[in-house]
């Protein structure tokens, strides 16, 4: 019967640790949902053919700096999925599907993640500059 009572309170730790973790990974690096047309002219700079690739590369940065628990199947955050359709020229619903295989891509095709690398480290770059 303790046994059981002191299980319990150690996957109840766990778990506390477990959501901490969670919560901090999850956190956002951008907040301002404003700098997303910005971002998306930067991206808009080095990709000149609109490919569903290249729109894949830009939803990733994105949904990474603004709402990174979606590239884990978590949910994204309210307003981001319209301002991406109409950046992009899409349906949101296309936006949501999009994001499903992000992360499979960016695991899987080099070509991919150096894309999406190279874009998230000059949009970094850029918002550094912007800021100051």
């Amino acid at each position: 019967m303790i046994a059981k009572i002191e299980e319990l309170k150690s996957i109840r730790k766990e778990k506390s640790a477990l959501e901490e973790k969670e919560r901090r990974l999850a956190r956002p690096v951008l907040f301002d949902q404003s700098k997303i047309p910005y971002i998306y002219d930067i991206f808009r700079t080095r990709h000149n053919s609109n490919t569903v690739m290249e729109r894949k590369v830009f939803l990733f940065v994105v949904i990474y700096l603004y709402t990174p628990s979606t590239l884990a199947g978590g949910k994204m955050k309210c307003g981001i999925r319209n301002i991406i359709s109409q950046l992009i020229g899409c349906k949101q619903t296309l936006v949501s599907h999009s994001c499903e295989n992000l992360l499979f891509y960016y695991k899987l095709y080099p070509s991919f993640k150096n894309d999406v690398d190279t874009l998230y480290n000059e949009v970094m770059k850029k918002l550094c500059n912007y800021e100051k």
